[in-house]
Parts: C-alpha cells; structure tokens; sequence
C-alpha cells in the first residue's frame, strides 16, 4: 500500500475511531477549507487507493465518517455502501428508461 499523500493524512487524520466518533464531511471541509465535494473524494480515493479503513454511517445523529475499529463497524459499511450503491443503480435505470417527451408536469 502505498503512503497517503499529505492532503489525505490532513482529512484522515480528522477522522475519528470507531463508530460512535463520526465526523461529517462538513466538519472536516471547515477544519481543511476544503469543498464537501474535495473531502468525498479525498476520502474515496484514500479507501480505494491507500485502503485506508474508513467506514461510513448514515445514523440520525451520528452520520458521517469514522475509521472501523472492528469486524463489526467493517460488515455495517459495507452493507451501507451496498445499500446506496443499489438505491443509485435503480435511479439510474429509472431515469434511463424516461420517455423522452416534454416533462414540465414536474415543474413547481
């Protein structure tokens, strides 16, 4: 694995351990002066890149990232992150399959 780059150590490192330490991505964009976007990304490519163990939670008040402690924290973001990526999948196809036709009906 190779070494994360100082960008990714700063935004890694505001990452707390396990999951009742969430930080949000609004946290670690104000800490940095990073864009919400910029932080995602740094954190995707941390994970998938460096494999960097960052997990993911969605919890009404405890949503955000956080570095998996355990086998536990580790199923639970995955099973997170297969959950999302199949919600997008299927609006994706939704929208795909969108008759081509004037949609103004959905204008407010």
């Amino acid at each position: 694995m190779n070494e994360l780059p100082d960008i990714h150590k700063k935004v890694v490192g505001l990452i707390g351990y396990g999951k009742e330490r969430t930080t949000t991505v609004s946290q670690i964009a104000k800490l940095t002066g990073l864009g919400s976007t910029t932080v995602r990304n740094i954190v995707s490519e941390a994970v998938v890149k460096y494999g960097a163990p960052i997990g993911t939670s969605n919890d009404m008040g405890r949503g955000g990232y956080y570095i998996i402690s355990n086998e536990v924290e580790k199923g639970e973001t995955v099973r997170n992150l297969r959950s999302r990526a199949l919600k997008i999948w299927n609006r994706a196809n939704v929208i795909d399959d969108l008759p081509s036709v004037n949609q103004e009906k959905f204008l407010l």
